[in-house]
């Protein structure tokens, strides 16, 4: 289902896609990008945004039991934090 929206994008000249679907953004849209024109980016990377401008670095996220249990946003960014180091 997922590649066949992707193809009506391509069909329609899409640019950019954002994947609101936490659960889709863990299972990598580098994976849903392969053979399409266009961008893709995830919601995930929103906690990167809003860690930079929390006072506390504590954040909210509301997600799938899946997306929770995978610990995708931390391992994210745990990497990121180390980066910067």
């Amino acid at each position: 289902m997922v590649e066949n929206v992707l193809s009506w994008f391509e069909r329609k000249g899409t640019k950019l896609v954002v994947i609101a679907c936490n659960t889709i953004t863990v299972l990598g849209p580098e994976t849903l990008k392969k053979g399409h024109t266009f961008d893709i980016t995830g919601m995930s990377l929103g906690t990167h945004a809003a860690l930079s401008v929390t006072e506390n670095k504590r954040i909210g996220v509301m997600a799938t039991e899946f997306t929770i249990k995978s610990r995708a946003h931390e391992k994210r960014q745990r990497r990121r934090m180390k980066r910067r180091k």
